[in-house]
């Protein structure tokens, strides 16, 4: 029954939020040695590497000379404590729509009266109106 309750339940909130997780957990990688290394050449060595984020890498030092922004020098440590809270929230947010998800299917599913979700569990295609063909 439990298997049955979470397989009717829209969990695809879950795959949101990990990619969110999973994200901010490379970001925050990337800010780590951009600290001790410069963000400048970190983001020239991410170019370097992966060649999809080297345009991305190249935008963003673009922007930061013609706005005179030395990135080397750019303090990250208030980004770096930023990104856990982040995660915090963003986890807390996406746990609680899905309890409510699941919450609210195994009401429907065991509510004294019968649901249309308890219906589509059940599956109980015998119960079906056949539909005549004129």
């Amino acid at each position: 029954m439990a298997y049955e309750l979470l397989s009717s339940a829209d969990l695809s909130k879950m795959q949101e939020k990990q990619a969110l997780l999973a994200g901010m957990g490379i970001g925050k990688g990337l800010l780590d040695n951009a600290q001790s290394h410069g963000l400048h050449s970190e983001l020239k060595n991410l170019g370097l590497k992966n060649q999809n984020v080297n345009y991305y890498a190249e935008q963003i030092d673009s922007i930061a000379r013609q706005v005179g922004i030395d990135l080397d020098k750019i303090n990250l440590l208030w980004v770096r404590r930023f990104i856990p809270v982040t995660a915090v929230a963003i986890g807390v947010h996406y746990n609680s729509q899905l309890i409510d998800e699941v919450i609210g299917v195994a009401k429907a599913t065991f509510a004294p009266e019968a649901k249309l979700a308890n219906r589509a569990i059940t599956d109980d295609s015998s119960s079906e109106a056949e539909v005549k063909s004129q």
